[in-house]
């Protein structure tokens, strides 16, 4: 029945939060998996469930833990987290949002060696955010943190991000970015001011 649907998709919803912040190397497949088996069985994933996957991916191991992952791991697990985005952009009801983009960036940050490669990959990501009104807190945040230099996020900002005292004005939300860039915003801790 829809009832029994609904609450096998809340259980599985559940679940893949539950081991997205798991210390298991693993844990970005397992929930890959959780969501095509939920798919598979006629539930429809919320973007809610596609974000804990994209959770699970933006937070390996550390690389002090017993668990820690190689740079063959990092690449696959990066491989399941632009899977999900790819999905997620060409869904017929569903869209990319301000914590997808947070996630991905956060991804890239962790999975990614700081090279030009990873440069490129943050350069596509923020611009679709923008093109998309999805700028928020979190993805300044992890903009700030993914970033290879303070040119590199002058040239995608077109603003110096910093102030005066040397510090980010994300954290303190004075970052001024057009309007267009946040406008599908709709999470009210999540708005610029």
């Amino acid at each position: 029945t829809h009832y029994d649907r609904k609450a096998v998709a809340a259980t599985q919803n559940m679940a893949i939060q539950t081991i997205s912040w798991t210390p298991s190397p693993e844990k970005a497949f397992l929930t890959r998996k959780i969501l095509n088996q939920m798919k598979e069985r006629g539930m429809e994933p919320s973007i809610y469930t596609y974000n804990s996957v994209l959770n699970a991916c933006a937070h390996p191991p550390p690389t002090t833990n017993s668990n820690a992952i190689d740079d063959d791991k990092k690449k696959e697990i990066f491989r399941v987290a632009m899977d999900i985005y790819k999905e997620l952009r060409q869904h017929q009801f569903i869209n990319p949002d301000t914590t997808t983009y947070g996630y991905l960036l956060r991804c890239c940050s962790a999975l990614l060696p700081p090279t030009s490669k990873r440069d490129a990959v943050v350069r596509s990501l923020f611009e679709n955010c923008c093109r998309e009104g999805r700028v928020g807190k979190f993805v300044l945040t992890e903009l700030m943190e993914v970033s290879s230099s303070s040119e590199f996020i002058t040239s995608l900002l077109g603003a110096d991000p910093y102030n005066s005292a040397g510090s980010s004005a994300v954290s303190g939300g004075d970052v001024k970015i057009p309007k267009h860039w946040s406008r599908n915003v709709r999470d009210r801790g999540q708005m610029l001011r």
